[in-house]
């Protein structure tokens, strides 16, 4: 098996409490000679701290130190999460400090998760500093240190705190290192942020977002045009709607007919 087919019957197994079968199933990976995976470990280690037991979750991330001399910070947020809950700030910054002092290139997926969790616990600071990190670190096509979601955790706590014009500048935010290069943005990205301003009912700012994505090489999908068509429909924009409409006709794109006729009643 592979180490993706560990990590699903790992966390198979902790789901329905069998964590000492999931142990097993570690040991059986590392003795058949697979490398320590650090999914694999962090499975395990939130299984035990859900149980409450800190002694083994450590005992286990020791040796996954042990076996890897970079492992995937991911399991850094588990701790953090887990000591949060808990009321322990102070050791779930700790658990953070630790690892930023391991200066490992993370991936966009690892760091977008230490964003979320610093974000929901109110780490607001901490989290900018970090997201400032990853621009400076994105120099592709050496190291892709950001990706649209990045953008979408950031552009999304400025439209949840109400700082609506500081997210647009989040959105076209590039690192300061002489070396680190925009992100170009795609698809996935943009639809988030006209989605948000859609939900303002900030309708112009969407239209120009739409217009910009238009212009580049990239092609809007569905879910940006019926967002768009919605937000125009809610506020009784017919004839803006039926452009965005046949835009999306136009471009081939398969009209649902249950929307089709939602934008002809």
């Amino acid at each position: 098996p592979s180490p993706v087919t560990y990590r699903h019957l790992t966390k198979g197994l902790i789901s329905v409490g069998r964590i000492d079968e999931a142990v097993d199933l570690l040991r059986e990976m590392l003795n058949k000679g697979h490398g320590a995976d650090s999914l694999v470990y962090n499975n395990m280690i939130s299984g035990f701290l859900e149980l409450g037991n800190l002694d083994k979750a450590n005992e286990l991330f020791d040796e996954l130190k042990e076996r890897c001399l970079v492992y995937d910070g991911v399991v850094n947020s588990t701790y953090m999460e887990w000591f949060f809950k808990q009321g322990r700030d102070k050791e779930a910054m700790e658990s953070y400090k630790s690892l930023m002092d391991r200066q490992f290139r993370m991936t966009p997926a690892t760091c977008n998760v230490l964003l979320e969790v610093l974000l929901k616990h109110g780490k607001e600071k901490e989290a900018w500093e970090l997201f400032d990190q990853m621009l400076d670190n994105h120099t592709p096509p050496n190291f892709q240190a950001v990706n649209s979601d990045t953008f979408n955790v950031m552009v999304n706590q400025c439209f949840k705190l109400g700082k609506i014009d500081e997210a647009v500048a989040t959105f076209r935010k590039v690192g300061t290192k002489p070396n680190s290069k925009p992100f170009m943005m795609d698809v996935a990205g943009y639809r988030n942020i006209i989605s948000r301003y859609c939900e303002n009912g900030m309708l112009s700012e969407a239209e120009t977002l739409f217009q910009e994505l238009c212009s580049k090489s990239l092609s809007p999908d569905v879910p940006t045009h019926t967002t768009l068509i919605d937000a125009y429909l809610k506020a009784d924009n017919i004839d803006e709607a039926l452009r965005i409409f046949n835009k999306m006709v136009d471009a081939g794109l398969r009209v649902v007919a249950t929307f089709g006729n939602r934008v002809f009643d």
